[in-house]
């Protein structure tokens, strides 16, 4: 929440670029950022996230869905035949590639698990669903701006990093 604040401070302050912030921080501390975040916000359609961070802006997410949520919204998101399996929460683990530059990160997802054995085109087209439910509206298939006047962020085993 410090860093957090720090670099809220930052951007208010009108991001002086001769100041850089830099940071580091463990995956677990991203792990309880994520489980305390939800708990005071929830969004719309997820239950819980969880992420594995790897080298080389590797991410392994683990998020429960609900898709009693997702059906509510776009009912002809969900295809008919999946419908029995894809009814109220669901761990899937996702895992994606990003780049974060200039302000800007672009997600590639790579491919996704679950036990119900969803395809990765349907998965794809849910993550966009709920993106777009969400407050900040996202569509993870643009690029989207990173907060805080942060220029780049990057990954390391069990390790983000960003700088301004």
């Amino acid at each position: 929440m410090d860093l957090l604040a720090s670099l809220a401070k930052f951007d208010q302050n009108g991001r002086n670029p001769s100041q850089k912030v830099g940071f580091e921080l463990p995956e677990s501390t991203v792990n309880a950022y994520l489980a305390y975040s939800l708990s005071l916000r929830p969004r719309p359609g997820i239950r819980s996230v969880k992420v594995a961070l790897f080298p080389k802006n590797q991410v392994s997410i683990d998020v429960e869905i609900d898709f009693d949520a997702i059906q509510q919204w776009n009912s002809w998101m969900v295809p008919d035949a999946l419908r029995a399996v894809l009814s109220g929460p669901k761990q899937i683990r996702l895992n994606a590639e990003f780049e974060a530059d200039n302000g800007l990160l672009t997600v590639t997802w790579k491919d996704a698990r679950s036990p119900t054995g969803i395809l990765n085109n349907v998965l794809a087209g849910l993550l966009q669903s709920i993106g777009s439910h969400q407050p900040e509206s996202y569509d993870t298939t643009k690029p989207l701006p990173l907060p805080f006047g942060l220029k780049r962020i990057w990954t390391e085993k069990q390790l983000i990093g960003g700088q301004t």
